[in-house]
């Protein structure tokens, strides 16, 4: 039930016993509250370096998706780059709030990048991470232009800004369910090379277990609870969500092979985000063989700034050292300090060899591809020089390379993570190629500094430096290796390749070949004899997961053969069908101004609860449904998003369109129509039509309230229709009453028996219209004409209104840098005046939201100011 009339006497008595006091403390708090101000401003905002580039779009799909860039003076060499995320539960918090630690971060010679991404208000999970990732690669593709260093990236959050670049950490360069490449460079890395979180969430279904035993029973966030910021990011409960999986940092772990260096930082009393969310992922990540910077800090909260005082030094130094381990291009004679490397040891004499020169035509990081085959199945390796920068490095070696089928390889020593890179000069070089183990054959080298780019075919799609090795007496395969080598007259196959060598059950590939004096060939299995010596064919579609093996055999003069394999890879279907919504329709979609519209929809495999509709209080909704909105005022584009168990998501749009009203001059009705009934829900009759003559009627609570249905003289609170506090069972399924007079909204109230205040109005007639709305999102209105008559009144002290409005200004001066605020209202009733003060800290929740605004009074002398939500500053 709402208490206003209370609490406004409560600080009417207050204010009256302490003016002096307050006025004596006015000056005090005033210089606080100067300081207060003055330190906000300080910590806030963009901080201004040498160079400072604001509001970068890095994608295009929603306003958010933009970032701050700030540069240390530019020198010619690139910089590395520290991207900085913002917390606030996922959802709120801006960029422009980050910059505790720019200076520390830009005194290194460091870039700093702060971002803002999708909140959970605009897009659920996985949304955000998406756009964080997105901005990864965008700054990454645009790291020329900013003379930035594109090897040297690392990431800095607090709380829901620690998830982020935790995700990034775990999941750089890993396909994964926060990766959209419709945002923008697909095929650029989204790595970081260290990772800095201060008190990070990691796993939301391990939290609230967590946080008990940190902080006690009843003493810590909840965060398992329906309506959580973590269960309305991940549009269920969390321990009900679907989607709480694939959230979890801590299954992205196993599976990346080159994870950054972390630093973790959680304060040991956090009941926010408790410690043992940083413990959980330090733990996975030391199991994968990683070495995080873990420190449980004592004593520390949630967001205690001793953290930017005491950890930022730290995370700077682990910035440094994952910064010095990533390989530096010398340019040899620079100085007197050259560290080119030494030269490679000479090859043993009389070791196979073959040798290939190539052209590095700028300086950089390259990555090695070769292009190699193993025709026994039991030699997978070869070796590799390229003197001075890599010393006979061993190519593949593992066992899982197909026999008798040509294959891209970029790894060395067995280890596919073992990535075979090189800092070289741009020059010519000579590379030679060995093996002392008969068996493997090197059709063509690849340097690319494009670490993203897999060749297929015969590698044209990386467009970099490339060779074909001139054998001297090919590595291991005793002069018969090298497809690259032949004689004009030899029969060969010089490609066969596929479209597609990762496809899903049920598509198809194109395989394609080249031959050279082949008089037939076939690929089997399926598509038999084939045109020679070049051609392609379409397989029909692959529905067995697993590797299906296709070969292509050719024949050539003199009985000679030649075959040549290619592995596709099938990949089983999802056994979750893609979410569909069938239909998303409003009726009516054209409304006049103040009326409402009811929205449908209609879905298939779609998760229970797992739809959404934006804006509207619709988080976790049925997968079909009906809601109807409130009074529209302006036209309206509706969101539904639905999610299937896996999380895969689908969105629909759908515009409402509001008529404005045609204003009469003086006409209220038409100036401020007020909001209308459901027309699907019967209007209810007056209670006085259908009980007994009673002044007051008992609510299901035993609150005893006056009835205005049967007593048009009303005083403090009175219900307008007793049926609503008599049917205990209806009065169950009411949220809220509104009260309007002259389409104004007077008061309202969510709590039984569903009152109206009428302190809130002025003594005399008013015909007034309770609205009362229905847990299944109907209403009904019923329209009452009562007369006021509140006997309370307030003595004229007689004071003189200058003096009362110099104290009044004192004491809201006071309450303002308190952190609250004081509304005062004066008002004429009998000739006299008298003040009513509204403190908006004491606005009972049931009131949150509404406002004031009274009838005119006839003598049109009086005002008063509206009554607004308490966090909404006048």
């Amino acid at each position: 039930m709402a208490t206003s009339q209370n609490t406004t006497s409560r600080t009417i008595n207050r204010v009256a016993s302490s003016k002096l006091l307050l006025l004596a403390a006015a000056v005090v708090f005033g210089i606080i509250g100067v300081y207060i101000i003055s330190r906000s401003n300080a910590a806030t905002g963009v901080v201004a370096g040498p160079e400072t580039q604001e509001n970068i779009a890095y994608a295009n799909t929603h306003s958010a998706q933009k970032l701050d860039l700030m540069l240390p003076e530019r020198t010619g060499t690139p910089v590395p780059l520290v991207i900085d995320i913002h917390g606030g539960a996922f959802s709120g918090g801006d960029k422009s709030g980050e910059s505790y630690n720019y200076d520390a971060l830009l005194n290194e010679g460091w870039a700093v990048a702060s971002l803002n991404y999708r909140l959970s208000g605009d897009a659920q999970f996985p949304a955000g991470g998406q756009d964080v990732k997105a901005a990864v690669r965008w700054l990454r593709a645009n790291a020329d232009t900013y003379g930035i260093d594109p090897d040297r990236f690392a990431a800095w959050g607090r709380s829901a800004g620690g998830y982020m670049v935790a995700m990034l950490g775990v999941t750089g360069d890993q396909p994964t369910v926060f990766d959209d490449d419709s945002l923008g460079n697909p095929n650029v890395s989204d790595a970081v090379q260290a990772v800095v979180g201060y008190y990070s969430p990691t796993n939301f279904a391990t939290m609230d277990t967590q946080a008990r035993q940190t902080c006690g029973s009843g003493n810590y966030q909840v965060h398992d609870a329906d309506g959580s910021p973590e269960s309305y990011w991940l549009r269920a409960p969390v321990q009900e969500s679907p989607l709480t999986s694939k959230a979890d940092l801590t299954s992205y772990v196993a599976t990346n092979p080159k994870l950054p260096k972390f630093a973790l930082y959680h304060g040991s009393w956090d009941c926010t985000v408790p410690p043992g969310q940083s413990q959980e992922l330090a733990d996975a990540l030391t199991a994968a063989g990683n070495t995080p910077d873990l420190r449980i800090v004592d004593g520390f909260g949630h967001a205690d700034d001793r953290f930017d005082r005491q950890m930022i030094e730290p995370g700077i130094e682990l910035i440094k050292s994952a910064f010095a381990e990533v390989q530096t291009p010398v340019t040899p004679g620079d100085n007197a300090n050259d560290t080119t490397p030494e030269p490679c040891v000479a090859l043993p004499s009389g070791a196979p060899t073959a040798t290939a020169s190539i052209n590095i035509p700028a300086d950089g990081t390259y990555r090695i591809w070769s292009r190699i085959k193993s025709t026994n199945g039991n030699t997978t390796s070869y070796g590799l020089q390229l003197s001075p920068y890599v010393c006979n490095a061993v190519v593949g070696g593992n066992s899982s390379l197909a026999t008798n089928n040509w294959e891209w390889i970029d790894y060395r020593d067995g280890s596919e993570a073992t990535k075979l890179e090189a800092q070289l000069k741009a020059g010519t070089y000579d590379v030679i190629l060995t093996s002392n183990q008969p068996g493997i054959a090197i059709d063509k080298l690849i340097f690319t500094t494009d670490t993203t780019c897999k060749p297929t075919g015969l590698g044209e799609n990386c467009g970099t430096s490339t060779t074909q090795p001139e054998p001297n007496d090919p590595p291991g395969d005793n002069g018969s290796g090298n497809g690259g080598n032949s004689s004009s007259s030899d029969l060969a196959i010089n490609s066969f390749t596929a479209s597609a060598e990762n496809i899903t059950q049920g598509q198809t590939t194109t395989l394609s070949w080249e031959t050279a004096n082949a008089t037939s060939c076939t690929v089997e299995p399926g598509a038999g004899t084939v045109v020679v010596p070049n051609g392609s064919w379409t397989t029909p579609a692959l529905n067995t997961p697993g590797t299906s093996t296709f070969v292509l055999s050719c024949e050539g003069a003199n009985n000679t053969t030649a075959t040549e394999s290619v592995n596709i890879k099938i990949a089983a279907t999802s056994s979750t069908p893609q979410p569909v919504i069938n239909s998303f329709t409003a009726n009516p979609t054209n409304v006049p101004y103040g009326q409402s519209s009811t929205l449908e929809w209609k879905t298939s495999n779609v998760a229970v609860s797992g739809c959404a509709i934006s804006p509207s209080p619709l988080t976790s909704a049925s997968a079909n449904g009906t809601w109807t909105t409130p009074a529209l005022t302006e036209s309206v584009t509706y969101t539904l998003t639905c999610v299937n168990s896996e999380g895969s998501t689908t969105t629909k749009n759908l515009g409402i369109a509001v008529t404005p009203v045609t204003t009469v001059p003086g006409d209220t009705e038409t100036e401020n129509p007020p909001p209308p009934v459901n027309p699907d829900t019967p209007t209810r009759r007056p209670s006085g039509s259908n009980q007994t003559d009673r002044s007051t009627v008992t609510a299901s609570d035993g609150t005893e309230v006056s009835n205005a249905a049967t007593s048009s003289t009303v005083s403090g609170e009175t219900t307008l229709d007793n049926t609503n506090v008599i049917n205990s069972q209806k009065e169950k399924t009411i949220v809220r009453t509104e009260y309007y007079e002259n389409g104004g909204l007077v008061y309202s109230d969510t709590e039984a028996p569903f009152t109206l205040d009428t302190t809130q109005l002025r003594d005399g007639t008013h015909t007034i219209t309770e609205r009362t709305y229905y847990e299944d999102g109907s209403s009904s209105e019923l329209t009452n004409t009562i007369t006021v008559a509140n006997a309370t009144e307030l003595p004229n002290t007689g004071t003189s209104s200058t003096a009362i409005w110099g104290s009044l200004f004192v004491i809201t001066l006071l309450a303002a840098c308190a952190g609250g605020f004081i509304i005062w209202i004066k008002r004429t009733r009998n000739n006299s005046d008298y003040y009513q003060s509204y403190d908006a800290g004491a606005v009972p929740p049931a009131q949150a939201g509404s406002y004031y605004t009274p009838a005119p009074h006839n003598d049109g002398a009086d005002w008063q100011q509206d009554l607004r939500s308490p966090d909404e500053k006048l």
